[in-house]
């Protein structure tokens, strides 16, 4: 049986239309109608779902840990790194150049 993840509703033609998106398989995702929802028996209940903005903002503010952790890879990691592959890069066109002209003549 699928899961249900949010609720949301599009106006067409003046009249509300109500969808759900569920999980059907791991990582597979659909848009169902109301109807074809609570004919299903999907749980939860069709209106004990989040509206998909609130599930929205209640699944950004879990993925402020990982974004914090990504800042501090990008400001305190990343300019080490660079600087040890500029070193590397000198010391490797330093042995090319001794050993184009030095070496090989």
């Amino acid at each position: 049986m699928a899961r249900g993840l949010w609720r949301t509703w599009i106006e067409q033609d003046g009249v509300d239309k109500w969808s759900a998106r569920i999980e059907v398989r791991r990582g597979e995702w659909m848009d169902v109608e109301q109807a074809n929802y609570e004919a299903a028996g999907h749980t939860p209940a069709f209106w004990e779902l989040p509206m998909k903005e609130d599930y929205m903002e209640v699944a950004r503010r879990q993925l402020e840990p990982v974004k914090f952790q990504m800042n501090r890879l990008d400001l305190q990691i990343m300019p080490a790194v660079i600087v040890f592959l500029m070193i590397v890069g000198g010391i490797m066109a330093t042995f090319a150049t001794i050993w184009f002209f030095v070496l090989s003549h």
